[in-house]
């Protein structure tokens, strides 16, 4: 995996490939595909029986930087309007480790 990694990776062989990765994980993923995913890539729900049933969870997947796919995708979902609860991050880049950015409260429409 890690040779194949070094290789050019084709992003959306990648999104693929983590998307499946991660249903194990989060068994609510489900794929955003196409070209108005609004900075995320996937959307996970949670059980309704969940403390809060309009949580979402956000997976955003890059092959590119991973902080700025980070800060941009959240920035695009505040823009959306999306709710926010818990972010995923599927790099084929390394990343020793990510800024926590916490976005801005939504602004009314």
């Amino acid at each position: 995996m890690r040779q194949a990694l070094n290789e050019s990776v084709h992003p959306g062989e990648f999104e693929r490939c983590a998307c499946a990765l991660l249903q194990s994980r989060y068994p609510g993923l489900s794929a955003v595909e196409g070209g108005h995913d609004f900075g995320r890539d996937a959307d996970i729900y949670f059980p309704s029986d969940s403390n809060d049933p309009q949580a979402r969870g956000r997976l955003m997947v890059t092959t590119g930087d991973p902080i700025a796919n980070v800060r941009n995708g959240l920035s695009r979902m505040q823009q959306e309007g999306l709710q926010v609860d818990l972010v995923v991050v599927a790099s084929s880049r390394p990343m020793a480790s990510l800024e926590v950015v916490e976005p801005a409260p939504p602004t009314e429409r």
